[in-house]
């Protein structure tokens, strides 16, 4: 993994029914412009014995490592990206593995960032403009759109579409300690990040880039129910609170770091996972 390399974490958990293997084959066959880390958070299913076989076949395109528990979505992807930083990416994102924007649109988002240094994220944004393909369910539309007013509220700006899970970063002091510590939230770990990112900042105004999706398309099988819109409007509240002023976020990043510091790292690397499937 190359110093100029992109990385895109894909968190995996209990997905041997409805990981959409073809797509991930054609896409690292092509020569990608990103290599892919799976992550599997301590699947109880498959999952596990099939990232590791799909890493195989693409070697150097593909890795894949583990959670030895389930962490939730969160910690699976902060740890895949601490990862991929440790060993030298210069852009790290994650994407979700059902793969509801196609791994293709990963080359619009590196775009924007080699063109435009001074962005230092790029978000997803799923709108139905003309010509673009976005399926996706009335009530989940309705839950992103009160999820969008409460995260534009709690970080500042007008934002288009937080929950998005097609994101991509440059690899920065500020987001290396962004990932130092667990997330708080279970739900809205992006806004979450979003918050450590623009308070853990020297400049208030760092350049963030909302890129619209070509293609989005809702999948069968999600782990998302109902119930969790209302948790997700609780934990937004309880977020703007946490991440209010820039002392509040120094006090919780240092408190993060001493629990962090606590807790022993249980990601484990392709070869070790290997043996033990």
């Amino acid at each position: 993994m190359g110093g100029d390399r992109t990385v895109i974490v894909v968190p995996c958990y209990n997905e041997a029914g409805r990981l959409p293997l073809s797509h991930f084959h054609s896409y690292l066959s092509r020569r990608p412009v990103a290599e892919l880390l799976l992550v599997d958070d301590g699947s109880i299913d498959g999952t596990r014995r099939l990232l590791c076989d799909l890493a195989g076949q693409h070697a150097g395109r593909c890795s894949a490592a583990a959670l030895a528990v389930n962490a939730g979505k969160a910690e699976a992807v902060r740890c895949g990206m601490r990862l991929a930083i440790e060993r030298g990416a210069a852009a790290v994102g994650y994407w979700d593995a059902d793969l509801a924007t196609p791994l293709d649109e990963i080359e619009h988002f590196s775009r924007v960032l080699g063109r435009r240094p001074e962005v230092a994220a790029v978000l997803g944004a799923r709108l139905p403009l003309a010509g673009r393909r976005i399926d996706r369910h009335r009530l989940r539309r309705a839950a992103s759109a009160a999820c969008r007013w409460g995260a534009s509220g709690a970080l500042g700006r007008r934002m288009t579409d937080t929950q998005c899970g097609a994101k991509l970063f440059r690899v920065t002091e500020t987001l290396r300690r962004a990932l130092a510590w667990p997330f708080r939230s279970r739900w809205l770990f992006d806004v979450e990040l979003l918050l450590r990112l623009q308070q853990l900042s020297c400049s208030r105004d760092e350049q963030w880039y909302e890129l619209p999706v070509d293609c989005w398309s809702e999948r069968a099988g999600s782990k998302v129910r109902a119930g969790d819109y209302a948790r997700s409007l609780l934990e937004l509240a309880r977020l703007r609170r946490d991440y209010r002023t820039r002392s509040a976020a120094g006090r919780t990043e240092q408190l993060g770091l001493q629990r962090a510091a606590a807790s022993p790292l249980v990601l484990l690397e392709t070869k070790r996972m290997a043996r033990a499937a």
